[in-house]
């Protein structure tokens, strides 16, 4: 008891401290700022004034992603790109959306025999983006150039040369909104993957993300039939002049694996920080399976991936459900042909890839509806979808661990779902190109 009664002590007195400390360096920022505001004699030495800041000065602050990019001349003899504006430009972050935006804005370089810019606008990064792209079997014989234009790196500096035959893409509202800002000779792409202003509860980026859906200075390349189909269905009549694909999935030719296992395989899609990922009912769901005898724990194993910081999860009936993290790619693969049934919750308009990529190599998956998206059985008869509340995943689950392996490797071998990027784009690439 007493020792508790140290260690009760020692935390509160952590706690008050680290209080003090953030306080205090918030102070210092802010003293470090006055000061150099009146050094430079944008303000006063007046201790009693109220502080006053321009609204460049407030927005930067409060909503950095749209700040404007200045527009510069090219450098005479550059020929033209296709520059695509992406937050953040990431090795580690090429799986999904990111990836799709690379190869897409690769391929349409391709087509109009155009060098590829890949601007990172929010925060710089590094990759190897003609590797990247042999990976996916894309040869890409133009230059690639990496530029880094970000607010967090290189706000003072925000400047990018403007060919008038440069094509552009954004793949995010943020990027689409400042693109309508640039005196640009052609429309933009606008690759729309979500429908991003569901990432908001009611606030001013909710109603920036919809106004960068209003205007008219874009052709929407929309990944899935089913995410063209919400965009209209959501009033957003611009998207008809555009068009849509069907995402192809990468898993390297993987098959099933499941030999030599003592117990079943069940993974969870699991990013708490994404919280259309439904992160806190597919546990429940999960935990539900369990207690209420619908899956016998003793037979399985239950693995989550895609967020580092997930902590392991003790279920109520004794199974720990342990976090893989964010797996490379290779790994990714290795694992996705061992798992038998898959949770990969998604309150959104579109099928997450998890859900694509695991039925194509023989898993059963569990998914939520949303909107239109109310039956994915025809990319695969293994994707089962349910309403998105924990009792329904957990039911969904049940009716997954039914299905025996012969069935899901048939109905993987007779999914509709592509598995070669090239093929996928080629059609709504050459319509794009000849919109714009």
């Amino acid at each position: 008891m007493y020792k508790k009664l140290i260690v009760r002590a020692v935390r509160k007195s952590a706690h008050l401290s680290h209080k003090s400390s953030l306080k205090l360096s918030r102070y210092s920022k802010r003293v470090e700022h006055r000061a150099t505001q009146i050094i430079s004699g944008q303000k006063s030495l007046n201790v009693g004034a109220q502080r006053t800041t321009s609204i460049d000065e407030l927005l930067l602050e409060n909503l950095p992603q749209i700040t404007p990019i200045k527009p510069m001349l090219p450098a005479t003899g550059r020929k033209p790109t296709v520059t695509l504006l992406l937050p953040t430009v990431n090795k580690n972050l090429f799986f999904g959306g990111v990836a799709t935006a690379i190869i897409s804005a690769s391929l349409l370089a391709k087509q109009k025999n155009f060098n590829l810019r890949v601007v990172a606008t929010f925060k710089g990064g590094h990759a190897d983006i003609k590797s990247f792209l042999a990976g996916n079997g894309i040869v890409f014989n133009g230059e690639i150039e990496l530029l880094n234009i970000s607010v967090v790196d290189n706000f003072n500096h925000r400047e990018l040369d403007i060919h008038p035959e440069d094509i552009y893409m954004a793949s995010a509202w943020p990027d689409a909104y400042v693109l309508e800002l640039l005196p640009l000779k052609r429309k933009f792409v606008y690759l729309m993957q979500d429908y991003e202003p569901i990432f908001f509860s009611n606030s001013d980026e909710r109603v920036l993300a919809e106004y960068t859906y209003a205007n008219d200075n874009y052709v929407a390349l929309c990944n899935t039939k089913l995410m063209y189909d919400h965009m209209l269905f959501m009033g957003h009549d611009n998207v008809k002049e555009g068009t849509w694909f069907e995402p192809a999935v990468s898993h390297q030719d993987k098959t099933s694996n499941k030999l030599n296992k003592n117990k079943k395989r069940m993974f969870v899609y699991a990013r708490p920080r994404v919280k259309r990922n439904l992160y806190y009912n597919a546990l429940m769901a999960i935990d539900d399976v369990f207690a209420s005898g619908g899956l016998n724990p003793d037979e399985w194993e239950v693995f989550a991936a895609g967020q580092d910081d997930v902590p392991e999860i003790k279920l109520s009936s004794g199974i720990t459900i342990k976090n893989l993290g964010k797996m490379s790619m290779g790994e990714y693969y290795d694992f996705t042909s061992t798992v038998d049934i898959a949770l990969t919750p998604m309150m959104a308009p579109h099928p997450n890839y998890p859900t694509l990529e695991l039925a194509s190599v023989g898993a059963a998956v569990v998914t939520t509806k949303y909107n239109l998206k109310q039956d994915l059985s025809g990319y695969s008869k293994n994707i089962i979808t349910t309403e998105p509340d924990y009792k329904s995943m957990s039911l969904g689950l049940i009716q997954a661990s039914k299905m025996n392996e012969k069935t899901k490797l048939k109905n993987a071998s007779t999914a509709n779902i592509n598995k070669n990027w090239i093929e996928a784009l080629k059609g709504p690439i050459d319509k794009i190109s000849k919109i714009i």
